[in-house]
C-alpha cells in the first residue's frame, strides 16, 4: 500500500470463481455429448421402436424390457379410503 496522499488506497478486488467454474461445467458438458456421440448409434440387442412411434433423430435405445401379460390393477369404481 501506498501512503501518497494523491493516490487513494484501496484494497485488491477478490478475483470471481464463478467464470472457472461455469467454464470447468462446459468443458465436461462438452466432453460427454462428445462421449456419447463416439458411442455408436445401435441399439441394444433385441430392442426395437413400437411401430407406431418414432424416434428422435440420433436417438438409440440403451436397453429394453417386454412384459407381455403381466396381471395389474385397473381402478373402476370412486376412491376410498
Amino acid at each position: 500500500m501506498s501512503l501518497d496522499p494523491a493516490r487513494p488506497t484501496s484494497r485488491p478486488r477478490a478475483r470471481s470463481r464463478v467464470p472457472t467454474r461455469l467454464l470447468a461445467l462446459f468443458l465436461l458438458l462438452v466432453a460427454g455429448s462428445l462421449c456419447a456421440s463416439a458411442a455408436g448409434g445401435e441399439d441394444a440387442p433385441g430392442c426395437a421402436d413400437h411401430p407406431a412411434l418414432s424416434r428422435y433423430p440420433g436417438q438409440r435405445l440403451e436397453w429394453c424390457r417386454t412384459d407381455n401379460y403381466l396381471p395389474f390393477r385397473i381402478p373402476v369404481g370412486p376412491v376410498t379410503g
